[in-house]
């Protein structure tokens, strides 16, 4: 979205696995995941259109997938219906300087 600011994007939550003789997602259907896995869904066509809205993905994100709600709400990448897009009853987590979060915003 800002070239002009990143020159990449590096996700540190997912082991790094070079291309191989087989294909990961094929794996994850295999082991039961089925279309139920947080990735699945974001590689749909049409999917990216969840994301546009910053000022309720950020918050969003910052809450679902921090400690800030109990552990049986908390986002879940095998369960649909606690992803991390799904509403929240705050604007911004208690934890999260209001000003930064609005600025990024």
């Amino acid at each position: 979205m800002h070239p002009d600011r990143f020159r990449g994007v590096v996700s540190i939550s997912i082991p790094f696995a070079p291309r191989g003789e087989w294909s990961q997602w094929d794996q994850l259907r295999a082991d039961g995941l089925g279309e139920r896995y947080c990735t699945f869904d974001i590689m749909k066509p049409g999917a990216e259109a969840g994301f546009r809205a910053c000022c309720g993905v950020i918050p969003r994100t910052l809450h679902w997938l921090s400690a800030s709600p109990p552990p049986q709400e908390r986002w879940d990448p095998v369960d649909p219906a606690k992803h991390m897009l799904r509403p929240v009853s705050i604007d911004i987590p208690y934890w999260a300087d209001p000003d930064y979060v609005r600025h990024k915003v």
